[in-house]
């Protein structure tokens, strides 16, 4: 397969990051007293920061503190905010290489939404898509399991430290980190679906004392993919470094970097003709050597001539100083860049619903595909910094953290977004019986006349759109405070705060506070509760750029949580309830003139919405050799009644399951004829209809919801001096079909690897 040759954007080599040094307030909760710890024979003592969790306590797939919610260590029973963690043993074990796989697999009602423009991921939890963070920082939202220590998932309100955050949750990717303990990690695997895959993880103490620690994670994947005619490239690649200037100061710089070229996932199917209100006809770019829809494949739709490459980089700088016993800074900056070219084509139909009402639907004989050959090249940046200073006092009576910040962002202009079309586009929302244009064909043609290659030398195509960036400057900067009590014996733990939020394409600000409270019933045995107001930019419309309106909402936890028989039973169960305004909705029946190059805002709001529901997870843990984790969840995310357009009244949300459940576990034998084996698995379950698309609009739905089941053996032996890993592990053995942004999920696949570490 012939691609096109790279642009010299492409080509450039990595950039320089910019750093800014700002200082900055910050309070956050430990539940503890720093304690002095040593780092081997020989060596100075230092000092556990509060900002980091020991992944060294995680037992089995239990982790007893978290960072996300509160920026410090806190133990998960002693916090009043929803959060589960997937930590790395338990991300090893189901085989996922991407986050929003291993999410939905292990935390019910939340769907695996697939992949958006550029391979990037996306998470809905409770109804409204989630913020994602790297570190506790925003960033671009792509992941790799090799450079991944833990997920923490924050469900609910936790406004307050990250502002931008949807009342929905937060996911946080913890990132491996410098450590003192030398490790090298090799693996490899082989998929019948992915192909081949390599993985390294290298820690290693550089200077005596371990004043400079090292890290180097990594992957590289190169093969067919389960999609027909695709190859992917992929190289991952996470160094880090940290340097301890004494006790009292650490600098720690860490880099991300990775490459992706191949063809790619990016059309959906189209249904138009419904039977018994569900869609039944697929329409997508078709051609003959793809055969349609592929029949078993379900190919979304990969024109032989789709071509993609993705580079994405990102500094980050963290220093962390102890100014006295009792007060710590600690400073973030982050310079995160991509860049993405790629070449493809829009599908879409003649037949356009302009209408809510006696909408006519033609019959395949009648449809007509319109396909519109594009080239995108987007380059964007963004940069952030934040300042927080952290006061811990303790007496006889009570414990109080106090964390006060300061951040702020912006996206540089001098990276530019553009993307062009072929000329003689067909028009849209006209149906041409002549089939005058050669971007434009009937459904029931031969697949042989569905296809055509157009002339790739984009560099003569119309320009489709051109948009500098806004540039931001510094500007305001966003202020946070929170105060974190534990009192009556460490029974009662008190979270509340306050954040100013700039919104400065709306050009102006919003106070959003937050509390919540936890206490502790019996030992074990806590009840809690939490408010939060949020407040999200919905971002600029497409064509005009002009500012949307302020989504703004409100949303409350609260549940019990439970840790008995020494920790072998834990978990919680949570009822939670949020009214969101301005929520945005895509909306298909809006015109978009490709014809003439230009693309309105094809998004509306719905003035209220609103979702209610159950959550509960559990972890049953009564030996190192026995783990088990099980959740539910139970959502109703509706539009509220109100919306300009009646058909929309009490209309489902968007990638909201309304019930799921989800079960993982694994045993290991250390006697008999079975030691050194270890047998696991577990499932999915999200019930149905699953919406995909605003169900008013474009009904596209998993009718029946989603059914996925994974499973493994492991073999643990020691050879050659070494230990190694042999696993067999199966994916979706259900071999599940459904929908998801970009096309279908993978089929059923085998995974066969081997690792070993020294």
């Amino acid at each position: 397969m012939n691609y096109p040759t790279l642009g010299a954007g492409v080509r450039r080599p990595l950039g320089c990051v910019v750093l800014a040094c700002c200082a900055g307030l910050t309070f956050a909760q430990t539940t503890k007293t720093e304690t002095p710890a040593t780092t081997g024979p020989g060596t100075e003592t230092v000092l556990l920061s509060p900002f980091k969790v020991a992944v060294d306590s995680d037992y089995g797939y239990r982790t007893k503190d978290i960072v996300t919610g509160t920026k410090i260590a806190t133990p998960l029973i002693e916090s009043p905010l929803s959060v589960a963690v997937v930590n790395k043993e338990l991300l090893d074990d189901i085989k996922f290489d991407r986050v929003t796989e291993a999410i939905s697999f292990t935390q019910a009602g939340v769907p695996d939404t697939g992949r958006t423009w550029a391979d990037q991921e996306t998470f809905v939890f409770r109804g409204y898509e989630g913020a994602i963070l790297r570190n506790g920082v925003r960033f671009n939202a792509w992941t790799d399991s090799s450079s991944i220590e833990r997920v923490e998932v924050a469900r609910g309100p936790s406004a307050i430290l990250y502002g931008f955050v949807a009342p929905g949750g937060v996911v946080n990717y913890v990132t491996k980190q410098p450590t003192t303990k030398p490790l090298t990690k090799l693996k490899a695997s082989w998929a019948s679906e992915h192909g081949f895959r390599e993985e390294f993880d290298f820690n290693r103490p550089l200077l005596k004392d371990n004043k400079l620690l090292f890290r180097l994670t990594g992957a590289r994947s190169d093969g067919d993919t389960w999609i027909r005619y695709q190859t992917i490239h992929d190289t991952v690649l996470n160094p880090s470094l940290t340097l301890n200037l004494g006790r009292n100061t650490s600098l720690t710089y860490d880099f991300s970097f990775r490459r992706r070229t191949g063809p790619f996932e990016r059309i959906r199917f189209y249904y138009l003709v419904k039977r018994d209100g569900w869609e039944s006809l697929p329409l997508a770019p078709f051609n003959d050597r793809l055969g349609g829809t592929v029949g078993y494949d379900m190919n979304p739709g990969i024109s032989p001539w789709a071509w993609a490459h993705w580079d994405r980089r990102r500094h980050e700088v963290r220093l962390e100083q102890r100014l006295t016993k009792n007060l710590r800074f600690l400073g973030v900056v982050a310079d995160d860049y991509s860049e993405v070219e790629q070449l493809t084509m829009f599908t879409f139909t003649a037949a356009r619903d302009l209408g809510y009402q006696n909408v006519f639907v033609p019959t395949p004989d009648h449809i007509l595909l319109s396909s519109m050959p594009i080239y995108e090249h987007v380059r964007k940046h963004f940069q952030y910094y934040e300042a927080n200073l952290l006061a811990q006092f303790e007496t006889a009576y009570f414990k109080s953290d106090t964390l006060a910040g300061v951040s702020a962002t912006r996206f540089p202009n001098f990276y530019n977004r553009n993307g062009y079309f072929a000329p003689e586009p067909s028009k849209i929302g006209a149906v041409d019986y002549t089939l005058a244009s050669p971007y434009m064909s009937r459904v029931s043609d031969p697949l042989s006349k569905r296809f055509y290659y157009p002339n790739l030398d984009y560099n003569t195509w119309p320009v489709w759109f051109y948009d500098s960036i806004s540039t931001y400057q510094w500007g305001k900067a966003d202020l946070f405070l929170t105060e974190s009590l534990s009192a009556l014996g460490n029974k009662l733990h008190v979270l509340g705060g306050i954040r100013r939020q700039q919104y400065r394409e709306l050009q102006l600000g919003r106070n959003l506070p937050q509390f919540g409270a936890l206490y502790q019933l019996a030992k074990g045995l806590s009840v809690y509760g939490i408010w939060s107001k949020t407040s999200e930019s919905n971002g600029r419309t497409v064509r005009y750029q002009t500012p949307r309106p302020l989504s703004e909402s409100r949303g409350w936890d609260t549940g019990v949580k439970f840790d008995a028989f020494d920790s072998k039973l834990s978990g919680s169960i949570a009822y939670f309830k949020i009214n969101k305004s301005n929520l945005a909705i895509n909306d298909p029946r809006a015109i978009v003139d490709y014809a003439a190059g230009k693309v309105d805002d094809t998004v509306t709001f719905t003035p209220g919405s609103e979702s209610k529901g159950v959550e509960a997870s559990v972890q049953y843990q009564p030996n190192r050799n026995f783990q088990m984790t099980l959740s539910y969840a139970h959502t109703d995310a509706r539009i509220l009644p109100g919306d300009p357009n009646p058909a929309a009244w009490n209309a489902p949300l968007v990638q909201v399951p309304p019930e799921g459940y989800t079960l993982y576990g694994k045993y290991r034998f250390t006697s008999g004829p079975l030691n050194r084996f270890t047998l696991g698995g577990g499932f999915a379950r999200n019930k149905g209809p699953i919406y995909v698309d605003n169900p008013v609009a474009a009904p596209l739905a998993n009718k029946g919801g989603t059914f996925i089941v994974n499973g493994f053996v492991r073999y643990s032996a020691r050879l050659f001096d070494r230990d190694v890993n042999f696993d067999l592990a199966g994916t979706n053995l259900t071999d599940d079909r459904f929908l998801q942004n970009g096309g279908y999920n993978p089929p059923r696949e085998f995974v066969l690897s081997v690792e070993t570490r020294f």
